[in-house]
């Protein structure tokens, strides 16, 4: 979980594609405002994009960690670090630009 690359599965490539890379740019930006805080990251991250819930969420844990199910994000990414996070929204962010 705390690798450098990420393994995507299917739905998780899926939600990366369909949040597109503008959201995980948001993502990012706010991630180096809010780290390593993830409720003030997570609020920042809606704010911007206008996203919430499910919307929301669903593109940070498939950009985290390769899956649309799994554990509690805010402990995950305590664990993970700032700079894997980063390294992973950036990563996302490509991903979707590439389609």
């Amino acid at each position: 979980m705390c690798d450098a690359a990420v393994a995507f599965d299917e739905d998780a490539q899926r939600e990366v594609r369909s949040a597109g890379a503008a959201f995980f740019e948001q993502a990012l930006s706010a991630w180096r405002t809010s780290a390593p805080d993830f409720k003030a990251w997570a609020r920042a991250v809606g704010a911007a994009t206008s996203r919430k819930g499910a919307a929301l969420y669903m593109p940070l844990r498939a950009a985290l960690t390769g899956r649309t199910h799994g554990p509690e994000l805010a402990p995950l990414v305590a664990l993970m670090g700032e700079d894997r996070v980063a390294e992973r929204i950036a990563a996302a962010g490509a991903r979707a630009a590439a389609g």
